[in-house]
C-alpha cells in the first residue's frame, strides 16, 4: 500500500524477524500518486453530472416560455437512457409526465437536479435535492433580469447548502450541459439547436449556447458540452493601504500578498496542466522485457499441472530472466563440505537457507543466514540450520543454497529438497 501510494519502502529480514522501512519524505513520486488519486476523484465526482442514472427537472411547469419545461423536453427529446422527473411545487402535468411536489415523492432518488427556477425558490430546490440523497445540481437561471441586489446573498446561501451536503455543483448561471454518448444521451440545456454526436468537447464559463449553435451550423459533432455559469477565475492581489490582505475579497478570487506566492501557485498550475495533457494508461515500455517467452514458459508449467503450482528455483530464476530481472547465483548442497567448497570459490560471504517443500520457505522458522565467510563458519550456519530444522518438526539435513557475494538481496528457492 505504500509503495502504491509513491514511498520509498524497505524491507529486511533476519532469523525470522521482519523489518520494514518508510520514508515518508514527500517525493516526486509521491506527489505523482496524490494528483494521480485527485485526477481520479475529480472524474468520479463529475460522474453525476455527465453521466447520472436519474435526473430530477425542478422547476419544470406547463407554461409556454418555462425554462424547466424545454430542459425536460430536450431530455426526454434526447434520448436520455436513464429516468427522468419534473418536480414542481403546484404538481401537475408537464410533457405529458406527472410532476413530483418534492423529491421525497420520489421513489428513488435523482442523482443529478436540474434547478431552472428564480429567487428563493432555488434554495428551496437545493435544500430539498441535498436532504433527499442528489449527489450533484445543475443551476439554471429561469429569468434573465434576476440579477438583483439580493442575487449575491441568495448565492453565498446555495453554495453553503450544496457544499454542506457534499453536492457537486454547476451553476449558479449555468446554461445546461450535455453528453451524447450513446448509452447516456443527456441534453439539459434549453436550446433547440441539434447537435449531433462527434468528438468536439466545449466548455464555457458563461453562455455558450452560441457555441452550439456554431458547432451545429458547421455541422461539427459534440461530445459534451458545460456551460460552468460563472465569470473566469482570475488571481489577483488586493492589499488594504497598510500592506494587509483584506478580510475578504471577490467571490473565487485567490488573493495573495507577495508575488512570490503568486508565482509559485501559478508554477504549480501549470505544471499540474502539462501532467494533466499527458495520455493516461500507456504502459511503460521495458526494452529487455520477453514476454513471448514467459508466457511460453508458464503456459508449458500450466500444461504439464493445470492446476498451478510452485516454481523450482530453475523455473523461477528462468521467468525473472525473461523479465530482465538479476538474479545472484546460487547452489544446493546436500553435503556439508560441498557447501564449504562452494562458500570457499566465492571469495567472500555468502548466505546460507535451508531449502524446504514449498509452500514453506526458510524464513518461517529463521533458516536463513546471511554473511557467512570462511568454512568455519559455514560449517558453524550448516549445523544452526539443521537444529533449527529439527526444532521446527523435521530433523533431516537441509538442503542449502549458497549466494554469491555480489547479490544485495536474498532469492528464495520454494522447490523441494
Amino acid at each position: 500500500m505504500f509503495r502504491h501510494a509513491g514511498f520509498a519502502v524497505r524491507r529486511r529480514t533476519s532469523f525470522g524477524e521482519l523489518t520494514v522501512s518508510l520514508d515518508i519524505t514527500p517525493t516526486a513520486a509521491v506527489r505523482k500518486r496524490i494528483d494521480e488519486r485527485d485526477h481520479l476523484a475529480a472524474v468520479a465526482s463529475l460522474r453525476a453530472i455527465l453521466a447520472p442514472a436519474s435526473v430530477a427537472v425542478a422547476g419544470a411547469a406547463a407554461v409556454p416560455g418555462n425554462v424547466g419545461r424545454a430542459v425536460l423536453a430536450n431530455i426526454i427529446g434526447g434520448g436520455f437512457q436513464g429516468v427522468v422527473t419534473p418536480v414542481n411545487h403546484a404538481g401537475g402535468v408537464v410533457c405529458s409526465m406527472r410532476a413530483a411536489r418534492n423529491m421525497g415523492e420520489l421513489e428513488v432518488a435523482p442523482e443529478l437536479v436540474i434547478i431552472a427556477a428564480a429567487g428563493d425558490e432555488v434554495l428551496e430546490f437545493a435544500a430539498d435535492a441535498a436532504a433527499n440523497g442528489a449527489k450533484a445540481v445543475v443551476v439554471i437561471p429561469s429569468d434573465a433580469e434576476e440579477d438583483d441586489a439580493g442575487s449575491a446573498g441568495r448565492e453565498q446561501r446555495l453554495l453553503e447548502i450544496v457544499g454542506g451536503a457534499g453536492l457537486r455543483m454547476v451553476g449558479p448561471h449555468s446554461w445546461g450541459v450535455l453528453n451524447t454518448a450513446e448509452q447516456i444521451s443527456l441534453n439539459t440545456t434549453f436550446t433547440s439547436a441539434s447537435v449531433r454526436a462527434g468528438g468536439l468537447a466545449i466548455g464555457s464559463q458563461s453562455g455558450g449556447l452560441g457555441l452550439l449553435g456554431q458547432a451545429a451550423a458547421r455541422q461539427l459533432g459534440v461530445a459534451i458540452f458545460v456551460s460552468a455559469g460563472q465569470p473566469k477565475p482570475v488571481v489577483a492581489s488586493v492589499v488594504r493601504p497598510d500592506g494587509q490582505l483584506p478580510a475578504r475579497t471577490g467571490p473565487g478570487v485567490p488573493n495573495f500578498l507577495f508575488p512570490e506566492s503568486c508565482a509559485a501557485v501559478l508554477a504549480r498550475a501549470a505544471e499540474r496542466r502539462d501532467w494533466l495533457s499527458r495520455p493516461l494508461g500507456e504502459p511503460p515500455q521495458y526494452p529487455d522485457l520477453d514476454g513471448a517467452a514467459a508466457r511460453a514458459l508458464i503456459a508449458a508449467l500450466l500444461e504439464r499441472e493445470p492446476a498451478g503450482g510452485w516454481l523450482s528455483s530453475d523455473q523461477a530464476e528462468a521467468l525473472l530472466a525473461t523479465h530482465g530481472i538479476p538474479v545472484a547465483p546460487s547452489h544446493r548442497c546436500r553435503e556439508l563440505e560441498r557447501a564449504v567448497a562452494f562458500a570457499g570459490e566465492s571469495g567472500g560471504p555468502v548466505a546460507l537457507k535451508a531449502d524446504l517443500a514449498a509452500p514453506a520457505h526458510a524464513s518461517d522458522i529463521g533458516a536463513v543466514l546471511l554473511g557467512l565467510d570462511g568454512g568455519s563458519a559455514v560449517r558453524s550456519g550448516w549445523r544452526e540450520l539443521q537444529r533449527r530444522r529439527c526444532a521446527s518438526s523435521s530433523c533431516a539435513s537441509p538442503s542449502c543454497s549458497r549466494k554469491s557475494p555480489s547479490s544485495s538481496r536474498p532469492t528464495s528457492t520454494p522447490s523441494g529438497a
